[in-house]
């Protein structure tokens, strides 16, 4: 089994940069391409389209795919000085293959995980895919509502506690609010239709 598996940061400056694309032609290839083709791919900042279509036509000429992704939509963020800083949102990092790839794994799916060190999230592939019991958590949301209940203040206090860190306090209210609702508040839509 040959497997080409690169890490390419494409660079748009030469036309000597279109061979070192070329090293899919043969077997399965699979890389993480760091360029962007797509306008509405980006948030704030100027869009330079000529990236974009050298990138797009190298994708076309070297029978590439883009295999998507789930997770957050961009894939990098940064800061950008035009006369002031402003905070850039854009999907540079992808996944791609050729057709042999994809026919031998038609399951598999990309994942773009959280970012932590750098401006950049990590892309995850599972060449199975994704299971659906695999739910990713949804974000906390706080309800109004609960401060309605008599039992609120006593659980807040309980669960914002002096011993644990700045950053460990929410964490530990989010855990001890969620069980609370399921168990004192009960569910509102429940609650609402009864």
């Amino acid at each position: 089994m040959d497997i080409l598996l690169r890490n390419l940061n494409a660079s748009c400056r030469s036309s000597s940069d279109r061979s070192l694309l070329m090293l899919w032609d043969s077997g399965w290839s699979l890389g993480i391409l760091t360029r962007f083709s797509i306008p509405v791919k980006r948030v704030e900042g100027t869009f330079n389209p000529m990236p974009a279509l050298w990138f797009r036509d190298t994708l076309e000429d070297c029978s590439l795919m883009d295999l998507g992704s789930s997770g957050p939509h961009f894939t990098w963020r940064g800061q950008e000085f035009t006369g002031y800083e402003q905070v850039v949102f854009k999907r540079l990092d992808r996944a791609v293959c050729n057709a042999s790839w994809r026919s031998a794994f038609p399951e598999e799916a990309v994942r773009v995980l959280p970012c932590f060190k750098s401006g950049h999230h990590a892309l995850l592939l599972d060449i199975s895919g994704f299971r659906p019991d695999q739910r990713v958590q949804r974000p906390f949301r706080y309800l109004a509502a609960w401060h309605t209940h008599s039992n609120f203040p006593r659980m807040l206090q309980s669960s914002w506690q002096s011993s644990l860190s700045f950053a460990m306090n929410p964490v530990s209210f989010r855990d001890n609010v969620q069980q609370w609702n399921r168990e004192v508040f009960g569910n509102i839509q429940i609650r609402i239709e009864g």
